[in-house]
């Protein structure tokens, strides 16, 4: 068996796993919620938050330490995601329908893992915050965001590790610009 074989083998498994979980309505209406938040939405919530308790110029402090690894991480993102064209699950699946829509038409890598995940690590950097509650929230944030987009139909655990995984070398090379 090829890898390749192998590992869509792995997110078959772990996709139908997932979806035995059976989600109330009002559960799935606030993760849905949730999960919309990982469009960005949150990340101009944090920058009010700074605005509001640190001041403007820390809010553009941060918006100059970050915009390096945004730049970065969509760059790197948008080039895997349109060679690779990997199907999203609810494709590939005639069971699934998806109720989330999607933000683009590829699944592979999960960019709402990635992007959010390397906004993070640099906000983690910039607060230097590393191992405090903090830390936990904004690196298991965009971690829960892909296991959700998993249960919806909209990625593969692969995508998902693929952006965990891209997120750190992104980090890695905007952290030479912060």
């Amino acid at each position: 068996m090829k890898i390749i074989e192998k590992i869509h083998s792995f997110d078959l498994r772990f996709f139908y796993s997932l979806r035995t979980f059976n989600l109330s309505k009002t559960a799935d209406k606030l993760l849905t919620f949730y999960i919309y938040l990982g469009d960005g939405y949150i990340w101009g919530l944090v920058l009010l938050y700074f605005a509001l308790f640190d001041g403007i110029s820390k809010m553009i402090e941060v918006i100059k330490a970050v915009a390096p690894l945004v730049v970065i991480s969509l760059v790197v993102y948008h080039a895997i995601k349109l060679t690779v064209r990997r199907k999203r699950p609810y494709e590939l699946l005639p069971d699934i329908k998806p109720t989330i829509s999607p933000m683009d038409k590829y699944s592979f890598p999960s960019g709402h893992t990635m992007n959010n995940l390397t906004i993070s690590f640099g906000l983690i950097h910039f607060i230097n915050q590393t191992g405090t509650f903090l830390t936990i929230i904004l690196v298991l944030v965009p971690l829960s965001w892909g296991i959700l987009r998993i249960y919806y139909g909209l990625h593969w655990l692969s995508d998902v590790l693929a952006g965990v995984i891209l997120a750190g070398l992104c980090f890695g090379i905007g952290s030479l610009f912060m």
